[in-house]
């Protein structure tokens, strides 16, 4: 190691056990007085609009196979879908839902995307 190396090390230790290995000293009593006190002038603030929906979203993309893909998270027709493995579709299994129209809810929707997201391990069932 080079005298610069090792001088630089020899610093950084030392600053180290100052800072670090000392505990700082317990506040006497005339340093846990309030010094100031902060007031502030009451504003009112004004009404925040309602963002809540009233209305389910109906998101529906008929370009996609297995019978198109639904709702927020367009999770696609082969999920709710009868098939070898699951007679009844994969979130029917689940009890997630009853029907493909049901992924219209948002709730049930993004319920399902989270059981076909760790189905999946990732979001691989949303890529091509």
């Amino acid at each position: 190691m080079t005298l610069i190396s090792k001088t630089a090390i020899t610093l950084i230790i030392s600053i180290m056990s100052v800072f670090v290995f000392h505990k700082p000293p317990a506040p006497t009593p005339a340093e846990k007085v309030i010094r100031y006190e902060y007031t502030v002038d009451a504003v009112p603030v004004p009404a925040i609009p309602s963002t809540t929906l009233t209305t389910q979203p109906d998101a529906f993309n008929p370009s996609d196979p297995n019978n198109g893909s639904y709702g927020i998270m367009q999770i696609n027709g082969f999920w709710c879908q009868p098939s070898r493995y699951w007679p009844n579709g994969y979130l029917q299994a689940y009890g997630l839902l009853t029907e493909c129209t049901d992924l219209y809810d948002r709730e049930t929707n993004l319920r399902a995307a989270l059981a076909i997201y760790r189905y999946s391990n990732g979001w691989r069932a949303w890529g091509k």
